[in-house]
Formats: structure tokens, C-alpha cells, sequence
């Protein structure tokens, strides 16, 4: 590999190309990785931190005073004795760390934000203490990891679409025992994730310390043969989750760019076909970016029939005929067609699973993965929409149906994605509800699940005038019509009659 020479700012290999750094022009930054600026900020924050609490003594006693105060203390009472003094992790393992569930107010109880009070079992942070993790684990490390595997990873992987949260766990502990960096990023980010989900913040000192560690030494590795490796791209990916969870938009997309770059200089995607989760978490990144600011995506993955023949063996329902026979348009562009029916043959999977056979969380990802891809492809969210609006409809409508199951985390979004929400609008203003009424409910619906706040308000106000039009009165007649299209009952149902129950509390349509 080329030697890569630290220059100010970033690093470059011997060839002059630009591996991790950043410029600036005046009020429009020129984007490249960087990781620098972040480590000073985080130090910074840390540094505030320290500074809010004191020691306050009377006396001002110097380091050489405070020697000879503690040995005339102790002069003579430790004299010819020898001590011998357990390690901390010999005495971790004679008594095991026991984490509490945090207690939470009434207040947050009714915003189903609190954790479960039950009584903990098994505490899954010990398990560390067995295995030679790279990191020590402190009881506050301890708390950080029971906390997200016992309450928050079961948020990220839901088990109501058949997924194992086995697989999930297992992910995350190889992760965090990869190397030093690796372990200090994934505390980091748990502690995030659990602040995400249950406090409303995203930057406790534990996470920041962990965060700065994490940065000290992938700074380290950028510098030496590593800094291309599995290893490195894996922890590029955590940070850029972290920045995104705590909304930092401008750091996650340096970090982006970065990765970006990282693969190239790798040779591309087919090179890390080798290292099948960290293809699909890079996939992933490049879609929720692609969404975002609306261009096509870098690395696009598409192996759903590779995936569709796999489940199809083990027993699961993928058949295309029934999906194919279930649409009623023919007159579809045919690459946006075999997108939609791979959509519904998903849908169909997804709510006809066998029992207690759960779905390889990797096979679920490719299959999003390759459905989002091609329809990012078929048309970027820069492009013009659609002329036919049956097409906008769906292409728009599969958008936003993937995302609901791909990028939402306990029915909660952590990226902001304008594009998309006003594609959707667009689409929907544009006379759907006058040509394709029942298409236009489906789409709203999706909406009305997707937005929050006053755009959801929107699309309540929509729906009420759908229904009314209809002559429905009912969520069982509304339900019975939008699973005619694409629809996950598992996810969608319960968020639709949330959203149904709106427009009765609104404008009194329920019975």
C-alpha cells in the first residue's frame, strides 16, 4: 500500500491523493472526510464538562507537601507488611456488576418512552467480563451495554417483521470486540442509542469519552497500513451513525464523503464482497444519502433474486405469479413494474411469515437494499417527476413504504428527508385523488404514517376529504382497501389506525 503522509488538516498518500481532510471556500465548504475537527470538538465539550464541578479545600497544599503529610501519617504502620491486592477485573468477576432498570416518571410512562420494570435476570454486560475485550469495562460501560441489548436493540431490529434479534445482537458484540477503536465507537454509540431513545439527548460525558478514545486512535490508524482496512471503513460507518443520531447533519456527511472515498481507493464495492455486513451497512448509508439530497446512488446493490431463491427454498412465500397477478395496472414503465413486484412479493413475505422461523436480518436487508436502489435509480428525487401520475404515484409511494420499514427506528426517523416529503405532496396534488382515488388513499396513508408534526396534519386533512368522497366510514372498510396495495399489516396496521383515529378526532368520520 502507498505511504500516507500527514499534511495540515488531513492525510494524503504518497501519490498526492487526498485520503482524509477538508478546505473551505467562503460560505460554501468543499466537503472531504475529517475526523480531526470532530476529536477537537468532542475534547472541547468534555473540557466544559470538567470545569462545572470543584474540589474546595481551605489550604492550598502543594504535591511535595501532600507526600510528607501521608508519609508522616503512616510512619511505622505498614512496616515490614507485604500486601497483595486483587486486580479490578478479578474483583468485577467476584461480584458481578447488577444493573437496575432507570426508573422513569408517570410523564414518561404515557409517552411509552419508559423502560420495562422488570426485574433483570441476567445482566448481558457481564458477558464481557468473560471474553478479552479490548477495552476495560467499568461498571458505567457495564450499564451502558445492558441497557441496549436488554431494551434498545430490540428497537432496531422489530421482531413483528420476523427478524432475529439473536443475529442483531451477535453483530454488535463482534463489532465491539474487533480491536480498541472499534469497542470505544460501539460504547459510544450504545450509550447514544439508549439516550435516543429514552432520554431525548445525544451527548452524555460517558458517550463523548468514549467517542474522543475512538478518535484518538482511528487518527493513529489512518496513519499506518490500516487505514483502509475492514476494520477502519466499519468505524467510519459508527461515527457516521452517531453524528446522525445526535443531528449533527454537516459532520455525518464529511464522514460520508470519506467513506466514500476509503472504498474507492479499496477498488470499489466488489472488493469487500468478503465482508458481507459491512457491503450492506455501507448500501444502506449510501441510500439514506442518496434520499437525502437527491442524487443517485454511488454504490448500487441489487440481489433480490439471488435472496428471493434462497427464502424460497427454506419455505417462505416469495412467489412472484400472485404478486404480478395483484397489480392492476399493466401500462407501468416495465423497470418501475418489476420493482413493484418485488415490492409486493416483500409485503406478501412479510405478512404470511411461517412460525417460529424467523428472516436472516442480512437477507431482509439486501431485499430493501435492492429495492431502494433501483428505485433511486429509476428516478433520483433531483430528476422531474414522473409525467404518468400512476407512475409518480408508485415510484414515490414504494419510497416512502421502504423507508417506514428500512430507516425508522420504533416509529421514529433520525434523518430529515425534504426531498422526499415533497415529492410525496407533489405527487399527491397533482389530481391522483380525482384519477386513481383508491391509489391516492393508499399513498396518503403512507404519508400520514411517514410525516409528523404539521405535515401530518396535511395529510389527515386529505385523507378526511378521501373518505368522505368514498362513502367510508370505518377503519376495517379503509384497512381492507389500502392492503390491496403494498402494506405491511404488522408495521402499518397499528401506525394506520393511529392515524385514523386523527381524522375521527378531527372531523368526526368514525361511527
Amino acid at each position: 500500500m502507498a505511504d500516507i503522509i500527514t499534511t495540515e488538516g488531513g492525510f494524503r498518500l504518497q501519490d498526492g491523493t487526498v485520503l482524509y481532510q477538508k478546505t473551505w471556500k467562503e460560505r460554501h465548504p468543499v466537503l472531504s472526510p475529517i475526523i480531526l475537527d470532530t476529536t477537537a470538538r468532542v475534547g472541547d465539550a468534555l473540557s466544559t464538562m470538567n470545569k462545572t464541578f470543584h474540589f474546595v479545600s481551605d489550604a492550598q497544599v502543594d504535591r511535595k507537601s501532600q507526600r510528607s503529610l501521608r508519609s508522616h501519617v503512616m510512619k511505622g504502620k505498614n512496616s515490614g507488611k507485604t500486601f497483595h491486592r486483587a486486580s479490578r477485573l478479578d474483583l468485577a468477576r467476584q461480584r458481578p456488576y447488577r444493573y437496575s432498570a432507570p426508573r422513569t416518571s408517570h410523564k414518561e410512562t404515557s409517552k411509552n418512552t419508559s423502560l420495562p420494570r422488570t426485574t433483570v435476570e441476567r445482566n448481558i454486560g457481564n458477558v464481557f467480563l468473560t471474553v478479552p475485550c479490548p477495552v476495560e469495562l467499568r461498571p458505567d460501560s457495564l450499564r451502558i451495554i445492558n441497557q441496549f441489548y436488554m431494551y434498545v436493540v430490540q428497537k432496531m431490529y422489530p421482531s413483528q417483521l420476523g427478524l432475529s434479534l439473536d443475529e442483531g445482537k451477535s453483530m454488535w458484540f463482534n463489532y465491539m470486540l474487533a480491536d480498541e477503536a472499534a469497542a470505544h465507537c460501539s460504547i459510544a454509540l450504545m450509550e447514544t442509542c439508549n439516550e435516543f431513545f429514552y432520554s431525548q439527548g445525544v451527548s452524555s460525558a460517558k458517550a463523548l469519552h468514549h467517542l474522543s478514545q475512538a478518535f484518538t486512535l482511528v487518527n493513529r490508524r489512518i496513519q499506518s497500513d490500516e487505514a483502509l482496512s475492514d476494520s477502519t471503513l466499519g468505524i467510519i460507518l459508527m461515527l457516521i451513525f452517531q453524528e446522525q443520531l445526535r443531528k449533527a447533519k454537516w459532520e455525518s456527511k464529511v464522514h460520508y464523503e470519506g467513506l466514500r472515498k476509503m472504498v474507492e481507493l479499496r477498488g470499489g464495492l466488489t472488493r469487500l464482497e468478503g465482508n458481507h455486513p459491512l457491503v450492506l451497512k455501507i448500501c444502506k448509508t449510501d441510500i439514506t444519502y442518496a434520499l437525502q439530497y437527491g442524487g443517485p446512488v454511488v454504490f448500487f446493490r441489487d440481489r433480490f433474486s439471488e435472496v428471493s431463491n434462497m427464502l424460497s427454498a427454506k419455505g417462505f412465500n416469495l412467489d412472484r405469479i400472485p404478486a404480478t397477478s395483484s397489480i392492476p395496472y399493466n401500462s407501468l414503465n416495465p423497470y418501475l413494474h418489476n420493482i413493484l413486484i418485488d415490492a409486493t412479493s416483500f409485503t406478501t413475505l412479510s405478512n404470511h411469515l411461517p412460525p417460529n422461523q424467523p428472516i436472516n436480518i442480512s437477507a431482509f436487508q439486501e431485499m430493501l437494499i435492492s429495492i431502494l436502489s433501483r428505485l433511486i435509480r429509476f428516478r433520483p428525487l433531483q430528476s422531474p417527476m414522473p409525467e404518468c401520475t400512476v407512475e409518480a404515484a408508485y415510484h414515490i409511494g414504494l419510497i416512502v413504504l421502504m423507508m417506514t420499514v428500512f430507516l425508522q427506528f420504533d416509529h421514529r426517523r433520525i434523518l430529515e428527508y425534504e426531498l422526499v416529503s415533497l415529492r410525496l405532496r407533489d405527487v399527491v396534488e397533482s389530481g391522483l385523488d380525482e384519477e386513481e382515488p383508491e391509489l391516492a388513499l393508499w399513498l396518503v396513508f403512507l404519508g400520514g404514517i411517514w410525516t409528523s408534526g404539521g405535515s401530518k396534519g396535511w395529510f389527515v386533512e386529505r385523507i378526511c376529504g378521501l373518505v368522505g368522497r368514498m362513502g367510508m366510514r370505518s377503519w376495517a372498510e379503509v384497512q381492507g382497501l389500502v392492503c390491496k396495495f403494498p402494506w405491511v399489516g404488522a408495521l402499518h396496521g397499528p401506525l394506520g389506525r393511529g392515524v385514523w383515529e386523527l381524522v375521527g378526532v378531527c372531523y368526526a368520520v368514525i361511527d
